[in-house]
């Protein structure tokens, strides 16, 4: 299971305007989190110390490093999923590893409090054993 910290994210996502996320990943962090096809997702608000406002399933996720293609033809090849613009490619072209992130039956939710005071390392995307390791009843 997977957090994002992105309100907006899901709101894209539900709407059908995007089906594709991106994160950058430098060699100092690594990968944000193990994130893989089947995995489900729960977006955040205020850094995950906020609401899980929304949800999706990973369809795909795969990042550039280590990859011969070079991240300006897998952007361009995702394009329509990702629902970037001329500007938006040429942003992320610059970096070198990008970490892409497909998503299906993105939905938003009802808001429920959690915290993440409990896990340590917390970026755009932190992985959890359970939803109940982070719910505020």
């Amino acid at each position: 299971m997977v957090l994002i910290n992105s309100k907006e994210e899901i709101e894209s996502l539900a709407s059908g305007q995007r089906s594709m996320m991106v994160y950058g990943v430098n060699g100092a962090r690594g990968t944000f989190c193990d994130i893989h096809a089947g995995d489900k997702v729960f977006f955040t608000t205020n850094n995950g110390a906020g609401f899980v406002v929304g949800q999706a399933l990973v369809k795909d996720a795969f990042s550039t490093k280590g990859l011969r293609k070079k991240p300006a033809t897998l952007l361009a090849a995702h394009r329509k999923k990702l629902n970037f613009n001329d500007a938006d490619i040429r942003r992320w072209s610059r970096k070198q590893n990008i970490m892409f992130v497909e998503l299906s039956h993105a939905r938003q939710l009802k808001p429920f409090a959690v915290s993440l005071s409990g896990l340590s390392n917390v970026r755009p995307l932190v992985g959890i054993g359970y939803l109940n390791q982070i719910r505020i009843n």
